[in-house]
């Protein structure tokens, strides 16, 4: 039993790794496709007075809300889900719960995505910062 539970944790900890690798590389993706997508817009605030480091902030905001809003829609669907999970299979376990993660792992989830949203959105960051303002003057 103890082997084959270090070898089911092994597994776990595997697919853990490969989905938040996946989950880094398509925020990463998906932010610096942003920045390109509004490189004009960027270069205009920045013509505008605002500084490099409120530019830099943008795709950082950006990341951080989407990692929140999916936390929050991830953290609600497990909720509804062990609600049904715990009612099919009350009765053959007298009313034991099945389907419970505690508090600190949630929070502990949550501050990953977070961590790994922060992570993903630097790269452009750095670019939303090196975009030009003339840039804007140029394409008139």
């Amino acid at each position: 039993v103890t082997a084959l539970d270090r070898s089911l944790t092994v597994i776990f900890a595997l697919i853990a790794v490969s989905a938040g690798a996946g989950f880094m590389a398509a925020t990463a993706s998906s932010v610096m496709a942003s920045v390109r997508r509004k490189d004009k817009h960027l270069a205009m605030i920045r013509l505008l007075g605002f500084s490099s480091t409120a530019v830099r902030l943008f795709p950082v905001v950006q990341s951080l809300a989407t990692a929140l809003a999916g936390c929050l829609l991830a953290f609600g669907v497990y909720g509804s889900i062990a609600l049904l999970i715990d009612s099919l299979f009350s009765e053959a376990l007298y009313g034991e719960v099945v389907c419970r993660l505690p508090a600190h792992h949630l929070a502990a989830v949550f501050c990953l995505v977070l961590l790994l949203s922060l992570l993903a959105s630097i790269q452009a960051s750095l670019r939303a910062a090196r975009i030009d303002p003339s840039h804007v003057l140029r394409e008139l």
